[in-house]
């Protein structure tokens, strides 16, 4: 079993490519993304691997096995499982020789008594190898033909994407697809949470998609007083206080009938409050655990990532820019995630607008986000049963608000169908 094991890795390289050939397929192969980097310190792999490339730019094909033995003057071995499996054992092989060189350039720090250089050595090294494993999402146009099919099916079909429960925004969008990010923002206290739970209780429950939310500020009980007077339409503070009325009547018992009647739904909504998802590496263990159709992430700003930070301003890029590498991307989800605003955003004037330079902490969370809604009212008398969300970055350009309700007693955060305005520019 050793000896099987020491000729795999000793042979990887080789199967790689033997995989790749043997099953001919263009688009497989550029599904692989980026491969060089894996054949650092592998020369004649990398030659072998570069001339593939080359031989498919110049005739539009991948080799046959023959043509490339011939070629190269090298045999390659008859490889049993698909190319992508022997990319990930390459993977493992480069991350392994990766971290014996930096530890080697970090100790040389050490050494000179110069932790902290070493410690950025080795986290240099980190984000270099998880940019490295998420390969590109490369496609070639010209076998566009079934992917593109598969679209247009799909929105046929109505399942192009994760709807939030406002026709305005759902419509202009065509919902939340896997890979991007949304990103609410608001000041503190400004409604982010209730805003998030009623998209992520439109998306199970009317689309039956799974969800996996994240609550960095509340727990799991506090987040499931919210969920059930959301589907229940009961006033909150009923639920809060765990007071019902049973004038003409029995509040209770229809609550309790109501969640009863929830274990029959056919997809699971989980949720995890921030003590066991501290950070994305811990959201990424539970995405791969449950496998939810959508993330949402309230309080993003509260977790931590990976690798080393100067700043809190800098850890907010990197959290948003892991969510949208390792979770969006990396499970083919849409993540909907909250932030706050920052303190200029109060300084706004009425005519002037608040948009992505107000959101605390980097300007990356605007730049990664796919799409991102403001909900920047401060509480006034005119708001209190209606609040404007604002579309400040569009996936395509669409900008504008809508109006939903602010409806604590029967928890009702749906969009008003009398007072919205849009504009597409």
């Amino acid at each position: 079993m050793i000896d099987k094991e020491e000729n795999l890795k000793k042979q990887v390289g080789k199967l790689f490519i033997a995989a790749i050939l043997e099953d001919g397929d263009v688009q497989d192969f550029y599904k692989l993304g980026s491969c060089q980097y894996l054949f650092e310190n592998a020369k004649n792999e990398a030659e072998w691997f570069e001339f593939v490339e080359h031989y498919l730019r110049d005739y539009g094909v991948l080799p046959s096995k023959s043509t490339f033995e011939e070629m190269v003057k090298e045999k390659l071995p008859e490889a049993s499982e698909p190319s992508s499996f022997y990319r990930d054992l390459l993977y493992e092989r480069h991350v392994h020789r990766s971290i014996v060189v930096s530890s080697d350039e970090a100790n040389l720090f050490l050494n000179n008594k110069e932790p902290i250089k070493a410690l950025e050595k080795f986290s240099e090294v980190i984000k270099k190898l998880e940019r490295q494993k998420i390969a590109p999402d490369v496609h070639d146009f010209r076998y566009s033909h079934d992917i593109m099919m598969q679209n247009i099916t799909e929105k046929i079909a109505g399942s192009e994407g994760l709807h939030l429960g406002w026709p305005t925004f759902d419509s202009m969008s065509g919902g939340i697809k896997g890979g991007d990010i949304l990103s609410a923002v608001g000041r503190p206290g400004g409604g982010k949470t209730y805003c998030l739970l009623h998209a992520a209780l439109h998306g199970w429950y009317e689309q039956k998609v799974p969800i996996l939310f994240v609550s960095m500020e509340m727990t799991a009980v506090q987040i499931f007083e919210r969920l059930s007077a959301m589907q229940t339409h009961m006033p909150f503070d009923w639920i809060k206080k765990g007071e019902f009325t049973t004038l003409h009547t029995d509040y209770k018992k229809k609550y309790s009938d109501s969640l009863l009647e929830l274990e029959a739904h056919d997809v699971p909504f989980y949720v995890l409050d921030g003590e066991l998802a501290a950070s994305v590496s811990n959201i990424q263990t539970f995405c791969a655990q449950f496998q939810p159709g959508a993330v949402f992430v309230d309080g993003a700003y509260l977790l931590t990532a990976q690798g080393y930070y100067k700043s809190k301003y800098e850890k907010y890029g990197e959290v948003c820019r892991e969510l949208k590498q390792h979770i969006a991307r990396g499970f083919d989800v849409p993540v909907i995630a909250s932030w706050q605003l920052n303190r200029e955003a109060k300084k706004v004037k009425k005519d002037s607008a608040v948009g992505l330079e107000h959101i605390a902490g980097s300007d990356e969370i605007g730049q990664l986000s796919s799409i991102v809604l403001g909900l920047t009212e401060e509480d006034t008398i005119q708001n209190a049963k209606v609040r404007k969300i604002e579309i400040l970055k569009g996936r395509n350009g669409e900008k504008g608000q809508f109006f939903i309700n602010w409806d604590f007693r029967h928890m009702n955060f749906s969009e008003t169908e009398d007072v919205y305005e849009v504009e597409i520019v």
